[in-house]
């Protein structure tokens, strides 16, 4: 049996791909994949924004 290693959406995060689409929710999904990668606090905390407004 061949296995796979589980997909990682974080592995991505440097790729300007979702902008290019011009896919509102595909770019809103990809943001926030990347946020929850990077950390919702640590965004916060670097923009200024609360978690809330984030």
């Amino acid at each position: 049996m061949i296995t796979t290693p589980p997909f990682d959406p974080t592995a991505f995060l440097n790729n300007q791909e979702a902008l290019q689409t011009g896919d509102l929710a595909f770019i809103a999904d990809a943001l926030g994949v990347s946020a929850r990668a990077k950390g919702m606090a640590d965004i916060a905390k670097q923009t200024g924004l609360s978690r809330e407004t984030l």
